[in-house]
C-alpha cells in the first residue's frame, strides 16, 4: 500500500517541479528585458507648443536664475490644478519630486525633503499616459517658486499664499537627467543649444559643478 501511494505521488511531484522550472525559465527573460523608460519620453509626453518668456545662453545662468536647484526623482504624479473655463483651460499634473540633494538656491523648510513640481499637460494628453511614462532617473530640476512668482508680479498676498505649495521649471525642459551615469537634457527644443554640451558628460560631473 505504502508502495503504490509513493508511486501516484511521484508523478505528481515531478510535474509540480518541472513546472517551476518552467516559470523560472518564462519569468527570467521577462525580467531582463524590463528597462527604465526613457526620460525624454515623459518629458515630450508633456511638452507644450509656446514661447519661453526667459532664454539662457548656459546652465550656470539657467541656475543663477532659478529659486532653488535640486537633484531628486519624481516619485507620483497625480491630476494637478485646472484653471480658466471648460472648452478654454489648462489642466496640471502635480509632480512630487523626492529631493535628495539642494544643489543652489533654497527651500523653505517644509520643502525640503519632497515639493510639488506642477507641468502643464498637453491638451487631449490622458495623465494615464503620462503617468505611465514616468521616469525612475535621478534628475537636476530648475525650479522657480510660484509663490515668488507670484510676488514678482505683483498679486495679493493671498494669492501668493495659495502659490506657496507649488513650483514649476524654470523653463519647459529645465531639466538634466541621468542614464547610464550619464547627463541627457530630455526633450530640449528652447532654440538656444547650450544644453547640448552637456549631453553624454558624466552626470556626477555635472551635479559637482552646479552643487555649492
Amino acid at each position: 500500500m505504502m508502495h503504490e501511494a509513493h508511486g501516484r505521488t511521484r508523478p505528481v511531484a515531478i510535474a509540480l517541479i518541472a513546472l517551476a522550472i518552467l516559470a523560472s525559465l518564462v519569468a527570467y527573460p521577462l525580467i531582463a528585458i524590463t528597462s527604465p523608460v526613457p526620460p525624454s519620453d515623459f518629458w515630450g509626453s508633456v511638452g507644450s507648443a509656446y514661447d519661453e518668456v526667459e532664454h539662457f545662453t548656459s546652465v550656470a545662468g539657467m541656475a543663477h536664475a532659478s529659486d532653488a536647484v535640486v537633484l531628486g526623482t519624481i516619485e507620483n504624479i497625480e491630476k494637478g490644478r485646472v484653471f480658466g473655463d471648460e472648452g478654454d483651460s489648462v489642466t496640471y499634473a502635480a509632480a512630487t519630486v523626492r529631493i535628495s540633494r539642494l544643489l543652489s538656491g533654497s527651500l523653505p523648510e517644509e520643502y525640503s525633503q519632497r515639493l510639488i513640481l506642477e507641468i502643464m499637460l498637453p491638451m487631449d494628453t490622458p495623465l494615464e499616459v503620462v503617468k505611465g511614462l514616468l521616469p525612475e532617473n535621478r534628475s537636476v530640476f530648475f525650479l522657480r517658486s510660484k509663490a515668488v512668482d507670484a510676488a514678482r508680479y505683483g498679486y495679493t498676498p493671498q494669492v501668493q499664499a495659495d502659490e506657496h505649495p507649488y513650483y514649476r521649471l524654470v523653463v519647459q525642459r529645465g531639466v538634466i537627467s541621468e542614464v547610464q551615469g550619464l547627463a541627457t537634457a530630455p526633450g530640449w527644443t528652447d532654440s538656444a543649444d547650450f544644453m547640448s554640451d552637456i549631453e553624454g558628460r558624466p552626470f556626477e560631473e555635472i551635479v559637482s559643478e552646479l552643487g555649492h
